[in-house]
């Protein structure tokens, strides 16, 4: 956005700090981490936020932080395990 800050939906973020190929997104993008995959760094279901906090599920338990974000309700065009997965919605704070 003109902004500078992403205008989008998110469920969840995942890091790694290794390359994933196109195959292994595919293979992984539906399904929730065990929070041990080999690369992971960061991994932080939107599911339950708390005072703006989610919990990392990665070996580097790192709390996330959200600003600006606030649970929509809507549930997105993808499912975790067989759960629809919950859109969040990124607004600016002014």
């Amino acid at each position: 956005s003109e902004s500078g800050f992403w205008d989008g939906w998110l469920a969840e973020v995942r890091l790694w700090n290794v390359a994933l190929g196109e195959a292994e997104i595919q293979q992984r993008q539906n399904s929730a981490l065990l929070g041990r995959e080999l690369g992971l760094v960061g991994y932080w279901p939107l599911s339950a936020l708390a005072n703006g906090e989610t919990v990392d599920f990665s070996p580097e338990s790192n709390t996330g932080r959200v600003f600006g974000a606030f649970l929509t309700g809507r549930r997105l065009a993808r499912t975790v395990n067989g759960t629809p997965a919950t859109a969040y919605r990124y607004r600016e704070v002014v």
